[in-house]
């Protein structure tokens, strides 16, 4: 990679792709990782918490998924007295503790859906499932320009390579959306203010895409996107959840990288608790 070193891996995971009156949000969620010095340990703590939370007869390939946590699911049953709510909010909370626990830095791209887009139309003729890719790209490309920046300010001289979750509807426009923003022959060469972000020059290669597996950083996107996008949504019961990792959110919008972002928008007006409630988690 042009004599670079390949030392960072970004973990990216979405939430909210669903129906849009069910979702009116859609995060994605970019962890990113130094892989020769946390991503082994990283993968040990994950299966640490498979051998802590999970049944031995259910831990083989286990995935952790947050809307199992919180709705149920194949394995985590949300009604079953094997996993009452102490039990299923334990495992929240270890896994919203792993982004401090390693130092690692977390961005955020996300969208209100029925804003979306409000500096382009769509076409007259654009289905919903065109439309839900669109939505599914800018948020991407708005979490990985976070993740462009952070690397330039902070691994000046390492490259990094995105793993995504694997999305079979959106991974090839995701893929070709980022190699646009890659290549040095379009108009921002020659315009100052979009030269101040494109072309990538961190982020290399295409996105990988992958399913989540066992021991996989994915799950820590996963988890926190969806606790993200329940934030949006007003839901205070995920507050605790996202006090946890809050202080690991980067974002360009100042040059100072290390500063906590604040939120803003009419969703997300309201700061976070400063002492989130942790009597109960959501239900």
């Amino acid at each position: 990679m042009s004599g670079d070193r390949l030392v960072r891996l970004v973990y990216a995971d979405e939430a909210g792709i669903s129906n849009p009156k069910q979702e009116p949000f859609l995060v994605v969620a970019s962890v990113i990782v130094h892989a020769d010095q946390k991503l082994t340990a990283i993968e040990r703590h994950l299966d640490s918490l498979v051998n802590r939370h999970i049944p031995e007869e259910s831990r083989a390939n286990f995935v952790f998924h947050a809307k199992e946590i919180f709705l149920g699911g194949k394995t985590i049953k949300r009604d079953d007295p094997q996993w009452p709510d102490e039990k299923r909010f334990a495992i929240a909370d270890d896994l919203a503790a792993i982004p401090k626990k390693f130092d690692l830095p977390v961005t955020f791209g996300w969208l209100e859906r029925k804003n979306f887009p409000v500096t382009f139309e769509y076409p007259d003729d654009m289905s919903a499932h065109d439309r839900a890719i669109a939505e599914h790209t800018s948020a991407f490309m708005s979490s990985a320009m976070v993740v462009e920046h952070w690397m330039r300010q902070h691994a000046s001289n390492e490259v990094c390579v995105i793993i995504a979750e694997d999305n079979e509807r959106s991974r090839k426009f995701i893929r070709d959306t980022q190699r646009f923003h890659q290549d040095d022959s379009y108009s921002w060469t020659i315009d100052p203010e979009l030269r101040k972000h494109f072309p990538f020059r961190k982020i290399k290669q295409d996105p990988l895409f992958e399913p989540k597996r066992k021991s996989s950083p994915l799950q820590i996107a996963d988890f926190c996107a969806y606790a993200f996008k329940r934030h949006l949504m007003q839901d205070h019961r995920y507050d605790r959840y996202v006090e946890s990792f809050w202080k690991q959110v980067v974002y360009f919008e100042s040059a100072d990288f290390s500063k906590r972002p604040q939120l803003s928008g009419k969703h997300a007006q309201t700061p976070l608790r400063s002492r989130p409630r942790r009597s109960r988690g959501p239900t």
